[in-house]
């Protein structure tokens, strides 16, 4: 699991590499299964990772406690943009399981207990979900508020889970916007910045000299202009804001002084 709490990690024996959570250790041992089968350049996406807020009486660790400090240090990992300790030029592109409580579902009581949202639409407990939210604390994930709400009406339907961030198609509840991943460095950037721009078929008239967002002339904010672009023509679809790792999703809007970053087409 995500690290419920600050802890010194465990030292992989064999590489060195020092791992905090199961996460992250998950992750990365399918990465090492892949290179030894000659598939090392598959891109990963963790599909449901998640925490129940409710469980039955032998499912103890089953609170709004543990499923906030779970969720809200996954979004703030993931926010991150880096990657795992392996492969840490790797944004992680992450499906939080689940934006709804699925008060329907057969099983245990955890599995109807997964959700930020009761089916009425009210919050099960508190946590970050922006770059911003986590920067302006104190509820950074590593503690939970918890909403005291009603029991939802049985006769709610069950609701797919919502992405958390990283190169994947997000939810369409929120806004997202695609930016360049500065530690994959200046040659693959301007590589990616090319394509986006001609193949691509993006719009960078916005950046060119004396344009709206020439300024600031650096690589990183040019890029990034040029990734969001292709990503919003593309309607944010899965892998369009990855550029072979040289961007990544993300929920907050993009400042680059003046320079407006569009949201869609």
């Amino acid at each position: 699991m995500l690290c419920l709490g600050d802890n010194k990690g465990v030292t992989d024996p064999n590489n060195g590499l020092v791992y905090k959570s199961l996460f992250e250790a998950q992750i990365d041992a399918v990465y090492a299964a892949m290179k030894a089968l000659n598939f090392d350049d598959v891109k990963m996406e963790i599909t449901e990772t998640g925490w129940p807020s409710k469980g039955d009486e032998k499912e103890t660790g089953a609170s709004a406690d543990n499923a906030a400090a779970y969720n809200g240090n996954l979004v703030k990992r993931v926010l991150t943009g880096s990657g795992t300790p392996l492969k840490p030029d790797e944004p992680l592109n992450v499906y939080l399981f689940a934006l709804f409580n699925e008060n329907q579902k057969p099983g245990p009581v955890s599995e109807r207990n997964y959700g930020l949202f009761y089916p009425s639409k009210e919050k099960v407990y508190d946590i970050t979900l922006t770059r911003e939210g986590l920067e302006a604390g104190p509820n950074n994930g590593s503690k939970s508020q918890v909403v005291k709400t009603p029991v939802p009406s049985p006769s709610s339907t069950p609701t797919p889970a919502p992405v958390v961030g990283g190169g994947v198609e997000e939810s369409k509840m929120v806004n997202t916007w695609c930016v360049a991943n500065e530690k994959a460095g200046a040659e693959q950037l301007q590589a990616a910045l090319d394509y986006a721009c001609g193949e691509g078929g993006a719009d960078c008239r916005p950046i060119q000299q004396g344009a709206t967002c020439h300024n600031p002339d650096t690589l990183a904010a040019h890029a990034s202009y040029a990734f969001n672009s292709y990503y919003q023509k593309k309607a944010r679809g899965t892998g369009t804001c990855d550029f072979k790792g040289a961007a990544y999703v993300v929920t907050q809007h993009p400042k680059y002084g003046s320079c407006k970053f569009p949201t869609g087409y």
